[in-house]
């Protein structure tokens, strides 16, 4: 084999490992993506172990000042991921658990829909970040001749209820039966001669199972407006 068939080979190969870089390298997916692809899917519970790994990097505390300091860092990073609104850093070690645990919340939107997590920090060495809670609030407009409904993906140990019942309905009611894949399902109906507005609230309760998901209560406004 001559010299100049050895340099051709030499350049395909090199060439062939710059492509297979290049594809891997675009492939790679970040904490910030993931953390805004769960979030806008609705897996919020999938976001825990990213918050953990950012935690687990930040320096062990020994007072409280550097408690600050680190939530502080946690509200800074939480902001710069894209689909992050706001955040706010509610309370420093104010749970008087063992260890200690502090709260922080921040809001995002998919949409019409607005949500409020809030975190509860444990103080430990590393911190741990679990759901406390979980506020929605969306939007939704209607002719008085239309159906709406949604669906929420529960376990076997999970389920919804009406905590105040809306007031100008045909039909506003859970079902959760093999029609919805054993999923609950709320459907709404406004009477046929309102125009306005109207409003439902609804708590689904995720009972998750496992080292890194939370045990949480989603509690869900929807706003109406009916019109002709």
């Amino acid at each position: 084999m001559n010299m100049k068939k050895l340099y051709l080979i030499g350049v395909l190969f090199l060439l062939l490992v710059g492509f297979v870089g290049c594809d891997k390298k675009e492939g790679q997916v970040t904490d910030s993506e993931k953390l805004c692809l769960y979030l806008n899917s609705g897996n919020i519970n999938k976001t825990i172990p990213i918050i953990n790994e950012f935690l687990a990097g930040l320096p062990n505390s020994n007072s409280f000042s550097e408690d600050e300091q680190n939530l502080q860092a946690l509200a800074k990073w939480l902001k710069s991921n894209s689909c992050v609104i706001d955040v706010t850093v509610l309370c420093v070690s104010c749970i008087k658990t063992l260890p200690e645990q502090s709260e922080v919340s921040f809001s995002f939107q998919e949409g019409e829909i607005t949500q409020l997590v809030t975190l509860d920090i444990s103080m430990s060495k590393p911190l741990k970040a679990g759901i406390c809670s979980v506020i929605e609030e969306s939007n939704v407009t209607l002719k008085n001749t239309e159906s709406y409904s949604r669906t929420f993906v529960v376990g076997d140990e999970e389920g919804a209820l009406i905590i105040y019942q809306a007031q100008h309905y045909e039909k506003s009611e859970l079902v959760r039966d093999e029609s919805t894949n054993m999923n609950v399902e709320y459907r709404y109906k406004p009477t046929t001669d309102f125009v306005g507005n109207d409003n439902v609230g609804l708590e689904v309760y995720y009972n998750k199972t496992g080292e890194d998901v939370s045990v949480y209560i989603e509690t869900v406004r929807i706003n109406f407006t009916i019109t002709k």
